[in-house]
């Protein structure tokens, strides 16, 4: 019934679905990424394991593996504006390219 199944997912003793935690697992050969992220990112970035805030001065900046091109893609639609890739800089283009292609589906 759905009370039944309702409060097996609410129970707080449930073990996350196999290959749930390492869906963020950094492959020897991934990129080095870094991110200059507005302080409402910052949470976000703070969640994933590898990723490392950078010291200095001015908005915040991060380094972090990145595995593929499409899974950064998407970290940064939802970091949002302001969220800009400093290395590589030929992925210096990639979150405006992601912000585009998901507009151009709600046209």
């Amino acid at each position: 019934t759905y009370g039944d199944w309702s409060s097996d997912v609410c129970s707080s003793d449930l073990a996350p679905p196999t290959g749930v935690i390492d869906l963020y697992s950094p492959s020897p050969d991934a990129v080095t990424v870094v991110l200059e992220v507005p302080e409402t990112a910052v949470r976000t970035l703070e969640a994933l394991p590898q990723a490392e805030r950078l010291e200095g001065d001015g908005p915040a900046r991060y380094s972090l593996p990145v595995n593929h091109e499409r899974w950064l893609e998407r970290l940064l639609v939802v970091l949002g504006a302001g969220t800009r890739v400093l290395e590589p800089t030929e992925w210096a283009d990639l979150g405006t390219r992601a912000a585009a292609r998901v507009l151009e589906r709600y046209r």
